[in-house]
């Protein structure tokens, strides 16, 4: 783990950037890593301190202190509000707080978690109470707007447009969250809630990028996840289609672009067009967009260089080929694109033997449309492995930011500190989620406990997740990613499916996006 002190020196790199899903994973290990009980500090008892002592070096040595803290900052918001509000695109965090953060939850203290909170959570009522009191009211402080179509964040800035208030908490994902982070109307720096910068030195460094602000080098944001990306296939297909009879031979058969289209061919006729090396060109566009070394803005130009014409042309060599599509041919979040995970493709035209997916995708996606528990008929699970693939990505993450109208300070630090910052209820909720946490220390002591994961035959992914992670490169990134990536692959679709040349689909994708963002010069 690199220091914090040397991931804040990359700020510079960020700055030249403008910058769902509950979970269903099965607990893959019995080994809580800690027989310690730990209390977090804010809710629990009133106080406005830090919970660690100083010193960066109190956990990167891969010790068994769990305080992930250093200097001591004092909160400047108040905390004097009567309830907390969250704003959100669905109920994912909701369920987390409500079966890890609070004491009563599945996975909460009560019921053999390893940090007390004094949270609870009323079903007949509907509403979490904090230590301290406060409530949450569901139904009505828990604010839900869906992210389809943008309108999450179109509700974010309607809101700051006018009242301004944010509530006390909302979440980000990584193809918008530097839009609020680099806002200061938005977004507070996280030591005015009382957490230092030095207790997110156990998180991975490019979490910390995402997080920070171009505009002062505060940090802003933090994530309790880390998202590298893997490929994901089937070893019974591969063994039956390719021959292939191992993770390493297979990493051969889709080691660059060029290797993986003409294994995706080889696929297609072995198995007459039933079986299908991966679901869409979408699902390639996430591997293929963060490894790029241009940026969708150049300052405040859009950037369509010859790398986008490059991804075009893959996309159409794969759903073009001269025996058919070579890809099941769904976009992504579709019924087809679900269920052609499992062996009934119930609504697609072929069953994929391949899908690109990073750490939250394999449990939230994968295991819910696999078909059934293992040995059900129809059903994939057991039988998936993961590789490296043609190169590393990172697809996704969930950033908490807060906003200025926060006035539960100390309840926003002591979330923020439990389920980002605290190793071991990080590691607690790794272990019975299947998620990646975004502390690199917890992830070690799971492996090194013996981790495997029974959706990919018992194979170990965290560790090749922990490998891939080191080669995310978050300096592209910009704060309307979502929108142009939406924008450049509904192009590329009609490029390679409703017969617009490539040039006609360039113009369509740049006039999509001078319609949808102002403020860009489209050339």
């Amino acid at each position: 783990m690199k220091s914090l002190k040397k991931t804040l020196a990359l700020v510079a790199v960020l700055a030249m950037a403008t910058t769902s899903l509950v979970g269903c994973g099965d607990s893959s290990s019995d080994d809580s890593g800690s027989d310690t009980t730990t209390t977090t500090s804010a809710a629990a008892d009133g106080g406005d301190d830090a919970t660690a002592d100083d010193g960066d070096d109190a956990t990167a040595d891969g010790g068994d202190d769990t305080s992930d803290g250093g200097d001591t900052v004092e909160a400047s918001l108040p905390s004097d509000g009567t309830n907390f509000v969250i704003n959100s695109w669905n109920d994912e965090f909701l369920g987390m707080v409500k079966n890890y953060y609070c004491d009563n939850g599945e996975f909460g203290y009560d019921n053999g978690g390893p940090v007390q909170t004094g949270a609870t959570y009323d079903e007949s009522s509907n509403t979490i109470t904090f230590a301290n009191g406060v409530t949450c009211a569901i139904d009505s402080d828990y604010l839900i707007k869906p992210s389809d179509g943008g309108a999450y964040q179109t509700n974010l800035d309607q809101i700051l447009s006018s009242s301004g208030d944010l509530g006390d908490m909302f979440l980000a994902e990584a193809d918008y969250a530097l839009k609020y982070i680099n806002n200061d109307s938005a977004t507070v720096a996280l030591t005015e809630v009382g957490i230092s910068e030095s207790e997110f030195a156990n998180q991975y460094e490019y979490t910390i990028q995402v997080g920070t602000s171009k505009t002062d080098g505060s940090i802003k944001g933090s994530s309790w996840q880390a998202a590298p990306g893997l490929f994901l296939y089937r070893p019974s297909l591969a063994e039956s289609l390719l021959g292939v009879t191992d993770e390493e031979a297979m990493q051969e058969k889709v080691k660059d672009w060029d290797t993986f289209i003409a294994t995706a061919q080889e696929v297609n006729t072995a198995s007459n067009g039933k079986v299908k090396l991966v679901q869409g060109i979408q699902d390639v566009w996430q591997v293929f967009r963060t490894n790029r070394t241009t940026s969708w803005i150049d300052g405040t130009t859009l950037a369509v260089t010859s790398e986008i014409e490059d991804f075009m042309d893959i996309a159409y060599q794969l759903t073009n080929d001269e025996s058919g599509d070579l890809t099941v041919g769904v976009n992504q979040w579709t019924n087809g694109w679900n269920s052609c995970i499992s062996d009934s493709v119930s609504e697609a035209s072929a069953k994929t033997m391949g899908s690109f997916f990073s750490t939250w995708g394999i449990q939230w996606t994968m295991v819910s449309n696999c078909g059934g528990e293992e040995g059900e008929e129809g059903s994939t699970y057991g039988d998936w492995r993961a590789i490296e693939g043609p190169s590393a990505y990172y697809w996704g993450g969930t950033w908490i930011v807060v906003p200025p109208t926060c006035d539960n300070a100390d309840i926003a630090k002591d979330i923020i500190e439990f389920f980002t910052i605290n190793t071991e209820s990080m590691q607690w909720y790794a272990q019975n989620s299947s998620d990646y946490c975004n502390n690199d220390i917890a992830i070690t002591n799971i492996i090194d406990s013996g981790y495997s994961f029974d959706f990919l035959g018992g194979q170990d992914h965290y560790s090749l997740f922990q490998e891939q992670v080191k080669n995310i490169d978050v300096s592209l990134m910009t704060g309307y990613d979502q929108t142009i990536n939406s924008a450049f692959i509904e192009a590329v679709n009609s490029y390679c499916y409703d017969g617009t040349s490539k040039e006609d689909a360039i113009s369509s994708f740049k006039s999509a996006v001078a319609d949808q963002i102002s403020g860009i010069t489209v050339e």
